[in-house]
């Protein structure tokens, strides 16, 4: 492995290009590697980050594929690819197996059998669980690629897809963001591994800094489509107070709420129980009706009151599996709200994409040598995502991109790469942003496109929310051409607000272009102004795609 590419020259080429490095991003390279690809792995942050790094949930895995299948499809409400979901739950037992022998130590019985615990939506105990479970996987992850002959780019942001548009791709352009350059990294096939869109929604959201939706504009300028970009997961349970920690996770529902939770609104009175037995779509639309329709606490949440759980004696058979929150409701509420004698504030956070690029079960795109996977990766999930499922999704779908990846490289070993931009058209543009003395900061612009989202997308959807947004949002589009960019070359953070803003603003598109298609309440979509399931609209997913520049949305039905 060598770590920030060893030669940084005019245009470096490989088979394989994998934009990310989180699981779907390594188990993609890994996967490639071992095909004989010339694989290099291109990273806003250090190997093994993203978010998988802070996932706290475990992965699910299953010796009955059918029964996870299952699941996956009920939870999917409708949406779900179930053929993607065939591949995953055949493959589930397996994938595991795979990650204990990359040196995974699960949490297990003294037999040495790992112990698997069971969350909202599933019909079993099947979710298997480790000490911190996300940096433990990345390490594993990190560990194993470091044995491939694999170049590293790490604090590099891709910035664009090479290639006409169409396709084929042949590579990207990338800014490193230590030496304040553009590179031309050449490749015959491209794995996007991006994770998801979460911190379109800041602060409302758990999501790293660096997850900004850059995999869906840069598929969408390439070519390619996204599907079901308007169901996003909300994890129901997140804290509301200080500002600083605003959507900082609280805990997985089905384990803090134990047997006797309850939801309450801002004056105490009770408004729903059997809180462990509730999906993450459940309990996060029944928490943002009740914020809607109020009253709500000072900071505009609602309470979770775990004091009825205190009542049972310590060795009650009903407390089994009750976990305590994360220790940041300590820190952002103390020690009363902590161990449940006070209720606390919580309010839902985004947490998951379910859409993304429309692909086949390897991973192909609609363009020629373009591949996703992960996050980045649209329909298997449908309109909800199980708990424990993503994780799994990451490492199969990873691996069956980059195998793909690789098998498209060879077949078109030898073709001149062609592009329709070079790294030294964006080195010209972010100059004469530089060379600006007045204009607008894309950081203050980046805050006005959060919020607009958040105010169209957060909780219940209508019409006429989600047509303010997307003009608010158009809007902050037009002002970028005159942003201005302080003169540095290391870690020019204002230039990196400006490269991400210009990503940033078609996924947001996107996301609420879809949303105004989808005139229902579905899955993890719900609207107000829709409150019930549209028959018309079963057995379809919405589509958007760029022709002449311009998004459009339609329907696509489902295979």
């Amino acid at each position: 492995m060598a770590a920030r590419g060893a030669a940084r020259g005019a245009a470096d080429f490989f088979d394989v290009a994998v934009i990310g490095a989180g699981g779907a991003g390594i188990a993609a390279a890994i996967a490639a590697a071992r095909e004989g690809a010339r694989v290099a792995v291109i990273s806003k942050e250090p190997i093994g980050y993203g978010n998988t790094r802070i996932a706290g949930g475990g992965l699910a895995t299953e010796n009955v594929p059918d029964d996870l299948f299952d699941d996956v499809v009920h939870s999917g409400a409708g949406l779900a690819d179930r053929q993607a979901v065939r591949v995953m739950a055949d493959e589930a037992a397996e994938t595991i197996a795979d990650l204990v022998r990359l040196g995974m130590v699960f949490v297990g019985e003294p037999t040495g059998k790992p112990h698997g615990y069971r969350l909202g939506g599933h019909s079993k105990d099947r979710i298997l669980s480790c000490p911190n479970s996300g940096s433990s996987l990345a390490q594993a992850l990190r560990g194993a690629v470091a044995s491939f002959d694999v170049e590293l780019f790490e604090e590099v942001m891709v910035c664009e897809l090479a290639g006409r548009p169409g396709g084929p791709v042949s590579g990207v352009i990338a800014y490193d963001m230590i030496e304040g350059r553009f590179l031309d990294i050449r490749a015959s096939s491209v794995v996007l591994a991006t994770g998801g869109a979460g911190w379109l929604f800041h602060p409302n959201t758990d999501n790293l800094k660096t997850v900004t939706g850059d995999g869906y504009s840069l598929a969408l300028r390439a070519g390619a489509g996204l599907v079901d970009m308007e169901q996003i997961q909300f994890l129901p349970l997140s804290i509301v107070y200080p500002r600083s920690m605003r959507g900082v996770f609280a805990g997985e529902p089905s384990r803090v709420s134990g047997p006797r939770a309850v939801l309450r609104d801002g004056d105490g009175a009770k408004l729903l129980d059997g809180l462990d037995r509730r999906t993450r779509d459940e309990l996060s639309n029944a928490v943002f009706a009740a914020m809607r329709e109020g009253p709500v606490t000072e900071h505009g949440a609602v309470l979770l009151d775990l004091r009825e759980n205190r009542k049972l004696p310590a060795d009650s058979p009903e407390l089994a599996g009750w976990k305590r929150p994360t220790g940041a409701v300590r820190q952002a509420y103390g020690r009363d709200v902590f161990f449940g004698h006070q209720p606390m504030e919580i309010m839902p956070t985004v947490h998951h994409l379910m859409g993304g690029v429309a692909t086949d079960v390897e991973g192909r795109s609609e363009v020629a040598g373009l591949f996703a996977a992960g996050e980045a990766r649209g329909g298997l999930h449908g309109a909800n995502r199980l708990g424990g499922v993503a994780l799994l999704d990451i490492l199969v779908f990873g691996r069956h991109a980059g195998q793909a990846a690789a098998v498209h490289a060879q077949s078109v070993k030898g073709a001149a790469p062609a592009s329709n931009i070079g790294a030294e058209a964006l080195a010209e543009t972010l100059g004469a942003a530089q060379s600006r003395e007045k204009g607008e900061r894309a950081g203050d612009l980046r805050r006005e496109l959060m919020d607009a989202v958040w105010q169209g997308m957060g909780g219940a959807r209508s019409d006429a929310r989600g047509r303010k947004a997307l003009s608010r949002v158009r809007e902050v589009g037009g002002r970028m051409a005159d942003c201005r960019v302080v003169q540095k070359k290391s870690w020019n953070l204002d230039a990196l607000d400006l490269l991400e803003l210009n990503l940033m603003v078609p996924s947001a598109e996107a996301i609420l272009l879809a949303s105004e298609l989808r005139r229902e309440t579905r899955g993890a979509h719900m609207r107000d102004d829709a409150p019930e399931a549209d028959s018309a609209m079963e057995g379809k997913r919405t589509r958007i795609a760029m022709t002449g520049g311009a998004l459009g949305a339609e329907w696509q039905a489902i295979r």
